[in-house]
């Protein structure tokens, strides 16, 4: 980075602390002093320099050096600069004695995930490490560098391809569309189309899709749910259904932590709705209301990042008093995600050409021998086998 003129000459902006005395030169404003507060100007439109100039109960002031008469810098920090440190004031937003602690920041910093385009890699990016580096060796901040990981995510486009902009007139107003949809409905469609670091082309029937959607979590939580909201302790009940329900969990949770790909998880809340379909649940004992509402709990809170209102209904249907994001991440249960069968896939010479049925854990040899049985490989000379297990019998003739 090199040198990086920070004054502008508009209103808007922080305030420069430094004081221009006649006798004394640039003075910087004593600590004790800081910060300077931006006026409340209500005219401030331009005339050909700083705003703040025509401003004299800012301007005039007394030099901290030798006491005379002295003005402010009429001045304003560009905005660059003060997006380059925002982030250290969330640690400790009360503060009125420091921009933050030394304690609270070691506590919390570095920050674990930073959002934000691509197009800013050559500009506040630059000014943001260069600031935390600044920081970092006055001794303000724990690490030299302000996040662990960078994420970039993708733009929404029109049908066409073309970023959508005000300035070219092709952009979808958000507004309006939650106004119709909703905002869940929204979010929803948006998760679904792609992973979030990819660029979309704007599709208005994915709203249809969304929609669809939350019409049927509702109608399984407004029928299930007064069943089970008084259900306690862990069921063993319905085994495909908590298994669909801890495989969404995990997705889930996958996605929020590296990937950032939702519409994994979506994928998977749409096996979960399917295989409640396809079995129809009816829990009349404990152990199946326990089971059922272990599903329900799952979905609900998997669903709560997604489409916080949903989630938020969908938690309190269930008994919950306070906010579903307050309430704890359910635990994964790797046991119920355990699959009593798996479906294998057999290829001769790399091609596929039937599947099968296994025991989950089934030996390799077991796997061979299923493979081997199958009505597609009859009359075939293998030459070698090989199986990986839980994945696919590859034979080779």
């Amino acid at each position: 980075l090199k040198d990086w003129l920070i004054s502008r000459q508009r209103y808007w902006g922080c305030p420069i602390p430094i004081i221009h005395c006649p006798k004394d030169g640039a003075v910087a404003v004593p600590e004790k002093d800081l910060p300077v507060l931006l006026p409340k100007v209500e005219h401030f439109q331009p005339k050909g320099r700083s705003p703040l100039a025509d401003h004299p109960e800012f301007m005039n002031t007394t030099c901290p050096t030798c006491g005379g008469p002295a003005q402010r810098d009429p001045d304003t920090m560009d905005t660059f600069m003060c997006s380059s440190w925002y982030l250290y004031r969330y640690v400790d937003p009360k503060n009125g004695k420091e921009p933050w602690s030394k304690e609270e920041a070691r506590k919390w910093l570095p920050v674990d995930l930073y959002i934000g385009g691509a197009e800013h890699t050559n500009m506040h990016l630059l000014y943001f490490r260069f600031i935390a580096k600044v920081l970092f060796d006055a001794g303000w901040v724990p690490t030299d560098e302000p996040v662990v990981r960078l994420y970039h995510q993708g733009m929404v486009c029109d049908e066409t391809g073309d970023i959508m902009s005000k300035s070219k007139g092709n952009a979808v107003s958000p507004s309006e569309i939650m106004d119709e949809w909703g905002v869940d409905v929204c979010r929803l469609a948006m998760f679904a189309f792609a992973p979030s670091d990819i660029d979309i082309k704007w599709k208005q029937d994915g709203l249809s899709g969304a929609h669809r959607l939350v019409t049927r979590l509702w109608d399984l939580f407004e029928q299930q749910a007064p069943k089970v909201k008084e259900a306690s302790g862990k069921g063993a009940a319905y085994k495909p259904l908590r298994q669909q329900a801890h495989l969404l969990l995990k997705r889930m949770t996958s996605a929020a932590e590296q990937p950032l790909d939702f519409n994994t998880a979506i994928a998977e809340i749409y096996k979960l709705l399917n295989a409640i379909d396809a079995s129809k649940p009816d829990a009349k004992t404990d152990d199946e209301k326990a089971s059922i509402r272990e599903v329900l709990e799952i979905t609900a809170k998997v669903v709560a990042p997604l489409a916080p209102f949903l989630g938020e209904e969908f938690h309190e249907m269930l008994g919950g008093k306070a906010s579903v994001f307050k309430s704890p991440w359910p635990m994964f249960d790797a046991e119920a995600a355990r699959a009593d069968t798996i479906e294998v896939p057999v290829q001769v010479n790399g091609k596929l050409r039937g599947k099968f049925s296994a025991p989950a854990g089934s030996s390799q040899d077991q796997l061979k021998a299923m493979a081997l049985a199958l009505p597609e490989l009859q009359g075939l000379t293998p030459k070698k086998v090989i199986v990986v297990p839980g994945k696919l019998v590859n034979v080779v003739v």
